[in-house]
């Protein structure tokens, strides 16, 4: 019986000693190389810095972010950031002014490297919703503005060398998204503000957005901009307008009060599908390229081309005019084109150059057609 009691002892202080050593926090989770050894703590592997009221200056570079809904209704800015490389993550959660607040997240330097803000909403802001100056290397991701801009300004402002990406600019009192020169915007959406839907600056790229129902141009850009693969919607003045030397691919324009896309000389127009514009679908400026495009049901010309442009291989129906060379111009060149059902299909002036119009009511089965600069003007 001792010996079992002296047993017992033994194991019970080995046990203890195992417990207080395992709860020793200055003991190792594993051996060196070890699964467990290597785990670290979120503040190891990204250490975070907590914003939980505002107005509030990021002066340090680092990653912060909101773990709750915030508030202000001071004159001032939500969160200013006065460093570079330095991430804001919004966590989901509101940045909630009011209309004698200024801005939600501001820039407070005039040029910024290396920011990423993200994943939240800013609404009710008195100017823009989101103001961020010239920056390098900088991302917007994921943000919804909602009604900012009352005095002025955008729901989304950005200034030159930005990307951005997921953003949504809904109801806002001015522009939804404005983006400087040299900028991208990728898969963002605006839709019942009450200036353009976007605005883009020079060298700016707008591809995969959407714009609905905005006050004015659904999309904006200025001299050598793109706009590729968007969608534009009821918008109240024109679906696209672009500045010279610019490129717009592969939309789809409907339904908007003034032209459905209209560029300014130099431009490339092309694999564009336009319909029920109150203009017309495409009014292209002097020296434009306007290919492969579908025109249909616009108010006025399916396209009007002007001075030392080239229009071949689009097709018209259903709108007021056809193709119309804009009266005086001269050297320019409708090639390749075909035309059914509207008012009238071909419009020219008298020192434009079109390809013999062809009535295709004329040519019968399996016909030879000569000429292959040739326009058809489809014929019941």
């Amino acid at each position: 019986m001792k010996s079992d009691r002296a047993v017992t002892v033994v194991f019970v202080v080995l046990l203890s000693t195992w417990v207080c050593v395992a709860e020793d926090p200055m003991t190792p989770p594993g051996p060196p190389g070890s699964e467990a050894a290597s785990m670290k703590t979120l503040n190891q592997v990204e250490p975070r810095t907590l914003i939980d009221a505002i107005p509030y200056t990021i002066t340090n570079s680092g990653s912060y972010y909101l773990t709750r809904n915030l508030t202000t209704s001071a004159e001032t800015n939500g969160i200013v950031i006065e460093a570079d490389d330095v991430t804001l993550d919004l966590n989901g959660f509101i940045l909630s002014g009011t209309p004698s607040a200024w801005c939600g997240i501001a820039l407070g330097t005039q040029t910024n490297r290396n920011i990423t803000i993200r994943n939240g909403v800013v609404r009710g802001w008195g100017q823009s919703g989101v103001s961020l100056q010239d920056g390098l290397n900088c991302r917007l991701a994921g943000i919804t503005a909602f009604d900012n801009a009352s005095l002025g300004g955008a729901g989304i402002s950005v200034g030159e060398e930005w990307e951005l990406e997921d953003c949504f600019a809904y109801k806002n009192l001015s522009i939804g998204i404005e983006v400087g020169d040299h900028s991208r915007a990728r898969n963002c959406k605006a839709r019942w503000n009450m200036g353009n839907g976007f605005h883009s600056g020079i060298g700016s790229i707008l591809e995969k957005c959407v714009s609905v129902e905005n006050a004015n141009d659904g999309f904006f850009g200025q001299t050598l901009s793109a706009v590729l693969d968007c969608v534009s919607i009821g918008n109240t003045n024109n679906g696209i307008y672009l500045g010279p030397n610019s490129i717009a691919e592969g939309n789809l324009c409907g339904q908007n009060g003034g032209h459905g896309i209209m560029t300014g000389g130099g431009s490339r127009v092309a694999r564009n599908l336009v319909s029920q514009s109150g203009g017309d679908g495409i009014q292209a400026g002097g020296g434009c390229r306007v290919d492969r495009n579908h025109v249909t049901g616009n108010g006025g010309a399916g396209v009007a081309a002007g001075w030392w442009t080239r229009v071949d291989g689009n097709h018209a129906y259903d709108n007021g005019i056809g193709f119309r060379a804009d009266d005086g111009s001269r050297a320019n060149l409708f090639v390749g084109n075909s035309a059914a059902a509207n008012e009238t299909n071909y419009v020219t002036s008298a020192d434009a150059n079109f390809g013999d119009i062809v009535l295709t009511n004329t040519l019968g089965t399996n016909f030879y057609f000569s000429n292959p600069w040739g326009n058809f003007d489809l014929q019941e």
